[in-house]
């Protein structure tokens, strides 16, 4: 065995026993809290859609930060399939499937369940709904 490989050897198990990075918390001290997702599935097309347009991105601006995740799908892009697989990804348990009816659908995804909002479109309900625990 090389002298230098034996030294860093013994560097790297007392570096370890000392509290330093091992593969297990390596990993675990860069984890960030998880983001709340705030989301819309919406259609161009849609009257009420249009209609939300300002409250939503007035909400995005008083909610934006670093505490929540704004994703907008378009009922019609070409890339829709794929924004939703990686919401997907985010939902723990069993149903995975963001459910959408009508438009527009407004949900939020917190530590990993899907909240749907079925409310009055008011800029201070939809902030009591995402704020929320």
């Amino acid at each position: 065995m090389n002298k230098y490989y034996r030294e860093a050897m013994t560097y790297t198990k007392n570096y370890r026993r000392k509290g330093g990075f091992t593969r297990k918390n390596r990993f675990s001290r860069r984890q960030k809290p998880e983001k709340t997702v705030v989301g819309k599935i919406y259609a161009n097309w849609c009257g009420h859609c249009q209609n939300l347009i300002p409250t939503w991105n007035e909400l995005k601006q008083k909610l934006g930060g670093s505490n929540y995740q704004f994703v907008e799908v378009e009922q019609q892009e070409i890339d829709t399939t794929h924004k939703l697989t990686q919401l997907r990804k985010r939902i723990k348990g069993g149903d995975k499937n963001i459910k959408y009816e009508g438009f527009p659908t407004l949900f939020k995804i917190k530590g990993g369940k899907v909240s749907y909002y079925s409310g009055d479109r008011s800029l201070e309900s939809l902030m009591q709904f995402f704020k929320e625990t």
